[in-house]
């Protein structure tokens, strides 16, 4: 098979397709139509990302990196109480247990978020959007193996909430955080983060992640790390580095006849704590599934085929859905679709050049 593969100057939006459903979920609970019930998911969903379209008019390819039904398994192998504070996982090794009512809620929740998923699935393929899933590997990591992937002359923009994400921050990929609202590149980095770009990973093991139900060392937050080792601000620095000017900090205490502080030797003995987590926040080493690198590897590569697919066919889903009605006030169908496109033809066009 012979490859003629236009990716010149080539812009990609990667978005983050699990948190923002999530998001469009939480914040347009109470949005229905009679023709499909609890559909604000749907439509907070594709007005972020027609938003976004319509700020970066020259992105050329849309990639949806959706959760698997067991993501998160990989990390669980490395370590047992890893997102162990979330719902729905059955291999934790302590699931949270619920009462009666939560469960009945939970179930409820999930259906509507289940249900307006498989509807913006079925919406993105006729706006020729790429999607990628597995069933194991956690979306985090597919973005990253696809961003570490990029082809010469292809530049991508990440669209996520998750800071775990800016390490990917590099000259060709640029990331949009969802509560800053602005693109996010290295020379900007430090007008909305205190540490310099190469210290994401660093500080991130050292202080663990709530979130995610990963322990950090105690006693130490971000601030902790910029009062004691300002340079964190300025240059890279090391873990090893770190450790040396804690040993050098409380010897100069014990001279000057001060207690040592307890979260300086919580440093000094974190080294299996900050290994660990290396392990579970370090992107530059995805965590992924033989499928999941083929898929991630099809999606860069394959066209997507154009058979029965289209607009035709998404304005009969968004009429039988009354989802048209809830963008009557911005114009009508076709001012509607004119942001995506530049994604529909230039994914038109690569069908066409691919032989």
């Amino acid at each position: 098979m012979v490859l003629f593969l236009n990716l010149k100057n080539m812009k990609t939006l990667c978005v983050d397709a699990q948190y923002l459903l999530k998001q469009s979920f939480f914040g347009n609970k109470d949005t229905y139509s009679d023709g499909f019930g609890n559909i604000g998911a749907i439509y907070t969903f594709f007005t972020i990302i027609r938003k976004l379209l319509k700020e970066f008019s020259d992105i050329d390819r849309v990639i949806l990196f959706w959760d698997g039904a067991k993501s998160g398994k990989l990390r669980y192998l490395l370590y047992d109480q890893y997102k162990s504070n979330r719902i729905g996982k059955e291999w934790y090794a302590n699931p949270l247990e619920l009462t009666d009512k939560e469960i009945e809620k939970e179930i409820d929740k999930d259906k509507s978020i289940l249900t307006q998923r498989i509807r913006i699935k079925q919406y993105a393929e006729e706006l020729y959007f790429r999607q990628v899933e597995d069933e194991i590997t956690e979306s985090d990591d597919m973005i990253a193996y696809y961003c570490q992937n990029l082809k010469k002359d292809e530049e991508a923009i990440i669209y996520t909430s998750d800071r775990d994400l800016c390490q990917l921050i590099s000259n060709k990929v640029s990331l949009y955080l969802a509560n800053k609202k602005q693109l996010i590149t290295p020379n900007n980095y430090f007008l909305f983060f205190k540490h310099h770009l190469s210290n994401t990973v660093l500080i991130k093991s050292i202080i663990g992640d709530t979130s995610d139900n990963v322990p950090g060392v105690q006693g130490v937050k971000e601030k902790t790390l910029l009062k004691f080792f300002p340079e964190i601000k300025k240059k890279t620095i090391t873990f090893n580095e770190i450790l040396d000017k804690t040993k050098l900090l409380q010897e100069q205490r014990i001279e000057n006849k001060l207690k040592p502080l307890k979260s300086l030797d919580s440093i000094l003995n974190s080294k299996d704590i900050y290994e660990r987590n290396m392990s579970l926040v370090d992107l530059s080493k995805p965590l992924m599934t033989p499928e999941a690198i083929e898929i991630c590897n099809d999606t860069h590569i394959l066209p997507l085929d154009d058979e029965n697919r289209g607009s035709k066919n998404l304005l009969k889903m968004m009429s039988d859905d009354q989802f048209i009605s809830l963008i009557w006030n911005d114009g009508d169908y076709v001012d509607y679709l004119m942001p995506f496109i530049n994604v529909i033809n230039s994914e038109k066009d690569y069908l066409k050049n691919y032989e």
